[in-house]
């Protein structure tokens, strides 16, 4: 069972981080038609590109990292048993997935605030 939700839950990070990768290319190609083809670049969107590809590399470093090569508490982690270990990563990827989620809105808000000041 608990092999299943890991495959299915890293089948969806692995699209999300796909996705995340064609926002980025979709707004690379808005940016340069907006100022090659109708001589109005859009400032917001070099914002939001940098925003993108910040989260990319986030998230690529955290899909792409076999956990094993992840830094650890290793006196902890190896003192512990199987099952308080696997209850440690469920505590550490609900920690990240929050922290993410908690950091969105931040970032929404940055690149608003950058395509009002243009």
């Amino acid at each position: 069972m608990w092999r299943r939700v890991v495959q299915r839950t890293s089948c969806i990070a692995h699209g999300l981080g796909g996705a995340l990768f064609v926002m980025l290319f979709g707004v690379f190609v808005l940016q340069v038609v907006s100022r090659f083809a109708f001589d109005r670049p859009l400032p917001w969107t070099d914002e939001l590109a940098v925003v993108l590809y910040v989260w990319i590399i986030l998230w690529a470093c955290a899909t792409m990292v076999p956990t094993r090569e992840h830094v650890m508490f290793d006196l902890v982690w190896h003192a512990a048993s199987h099952r308080t270990r696997r209850g440690m990563a469920m505590v550490g990827h609900l920690m990240l997935g929050g922290l993410s989620l908690w950091a969105l809105p931040a970032c929404w808000d940055y690149v608003s605030f950058m395509s009002r000041e243009a």
